[in-house]
C-alpha cells in the first residue's frame, strides 16, 4: 500500500456518502482534501511507508481533516451563516468564544458589512431579546474582552430594561447598562458616568467631547461621594445635585479653575438656593446658573 497516495474520486464519494451529509456539498468537501492532502504532502513526501504509524498514511489523515471541515462548514450554513462564515470556522483551530472574534476579525479585513451580518445572525441563534442582540454586535465592533461577552450581553439587557422601565432615557440606560454589564466599576462611578455622558449629548457635542466629560465627572463623583442616595432625601434632589455638579465640572474645566473647591462650593449653592425662597425669588431676575455662579466667584475670592 502507498501511503502516500490519494482517495480517488469515487472512494471519496463513498465516504461522504457514509456521513449522510447534503450532496451539495460534496464540491467544497472535493477542494478541501485536495488543499490537505498537497499540504500533507509536502511535510512527509520524503517518509517511508513503514515509517507512519501502522493505520496512518496521508489518505488517512487527509479525510480526517476534510470530513471534519466540511461537517463543520455544513453546521453553520444550515444556521443560517453564510459560506464565507463558515469556511472560516471550519478551518480555524481556535474554540469557544475565541473562534467567534477570529472570525469575526478575518471577516472584517475583507468584507465589514458581512462580519456585522454574520454576529447578528449569530445574535439571534441565541433567542434573545433585541437589547441583547444589538449589544452583543456592540461589543464585537469595540473589541471587547473575547470570553463572556453573551453573558455580558445579557446583563446589558436586563438592565437596560431596567432603566427605562424607571422611566430614564434610553442614553442614559445604555452607558449605564454597558458599564454596569462589564462588573468593573462602582454604581455610583456608573451612574456618574451614564448623567455625564447623558448631559453632554444633549448639549450636542461630539462623541469624543461627552466621553471625556463623562470621564470625568464619573471620576470626581467617585472619588469625592459615597452614593447618590446620600443626596436623595428630597424628591428631585438627585437631580438637581447631578445637574450643579455637572455645571460645576464643566466651569471649572472651561475656566481651568482647580475643580474640588470650586465645585464643592458650587453644589452646595446651587442645592440650597434651589430649594431657598430666596433662590427662587432671586432666580425669577436673573438666570439661576449664573447666580449660582456669581456667588461661588465670590466666595472663592475671600
Amino acid at each position: 500500500m502507498n501511503k502516500k497516495k490519494p482517495h480517488t474520486e469515487e472512494e471519496l464519494k463513498d465516504f461522504f456518502s457514509n456521513e449522510n451529509l447534503n450532496d451539495k456539498y460534496f464540491q467544497k468537501f472535493l477542494s478541501f482534501y485536495k488543499l490537505c492532502f498537497n499540504e500533507l504532502y509536502q511535510e512527509y513526501k520524503d517518509w517511508e511507508d513503514n515509517e507512519f504509524e501502522e493505520e496512518d498514511s496521508i489518505q488517512v489523515m487527509t479525510l480526517n481533516v476534510a470530513l471534519e471541515r466540511i461537517k463543520k462548514m455544513s453546521e453553520e450554513i444550515e444556521k443560517g451563516h453564510g459560506e464565507k462564515w463558515a469556511e472560516i470556522i471550519s478551518s480555524s483551530s481556535e474554540e469557544g468564544e475565541s473562534l467567534l472574534s477570529h472570525t469575526y476579525m478575518e471577516l472584517m479585513k475583507i468584507d465589514p458589512q458581512l462580519a456585522k451580518n454574520e454576529i447578528q445572525i449569530l445574535a439571534k441563534s441565541f433567542l434573545e431579546d433585541e437589547y441583547f442582540e444589538k449589544h452583543y454586535l456592540f461589543l464585537f465592533e469595540v473589541v471587547a474582552d473575547i470570553e463572556g461577552r453573551i453573558e455580558t450581553a445579557k446583563e446589558y439587557s436586563k438592565i437596560y430594561k431596567e432603566q427605562i422601565k424607571d422611566g430614564k432615557s434610553d442614553v442614559f440606560s445604555h452607558e449605564y447598562a454597558d458599564l454596569m454589564s462589564e462588573n468593573e466599576e462602582s454604581d455610583i462611578y456608573c451612574i456618574a458616568y451614564a448623567l455625564g455622558y447623558e448631559y453632554s449629548h444633549y448639549k450636542k457635542n461630539n462623541e469624543e467631547c461627552s466621553q471625556k466629560f463623562a470621564y470625568g465627572f464619573a471620576d470626581y463623583v467617585d472619588k469625592n461621594y459615597c452614593t447618590f442616595s446620600d443626596f436623595n432625601h428630597e424628591n428631585d434632589l438627585e437631580f438637581i445635585w447631578t445637574k450643579g455638579c455637572l455645571n460645576a465640572w464643566n466651569y471649572s474645566k472651561e475656566n481651568n479653575i482647580a475643580p474640588i473647591r470650586f465645585i464643592n462650593n458650587y453644589v452646595s449653592l446651587y442645592v440650597n438656593l434651589y430649594y431657598s425662597n430666596k433662590g427662587k425669588k432671586e432666580n425669577s431676575n436673573i438666570n439661576f446658573d449664573d447666580l449660582v455662579l456669581n456667588k461661588t466667584l465670590a466666595i472663592l475670592k475671600k
